[in-house]
């Protein structure tokens, strides 16, 4: 590739990049988060208290803390669960 790309950017340093899943939840895709994580059809309410879920969620969105990793961390249990407690195959 060095044919078609500069020098300084084939031997520079490595750098990452963030998902921007901080904004999916908060936007787009705020009601799925809640339709997931607080309806009475959550499994892992039984593990984690619904009430921290919703301080979380609602911290997140209305009042703008960056708590996507919680978040992210929270529906894979909450599918976990579904999947591998209650036998569940279909998706959201």
């Amino acid at each position: 590739m060095s044919e078609f790309i500069p020098e300084k950017i084939l031997n520079r340093n490595k750098q990452g990049f963030s998902a921007p899943d901080e904004s999916w939840y908060r936007g787009e895709n705020a009601n799925y988060v809640k339709d997931l994580l607080l309806d009475k059809k959550t499994v892992s309410s039984e593990f984690i208290s619904k009430d921290y879920i919703n301080r979380i969620v609602d911290e997140h969105i209305i009042k703008k803390i960056n708590h996507r990793l919680l978040i992210w961390s929270f529906m894979n249990f909450e599918w976990w669960c579904r999947i591998f407690l209650n036998n569940q195959k279909e998706f959201l």
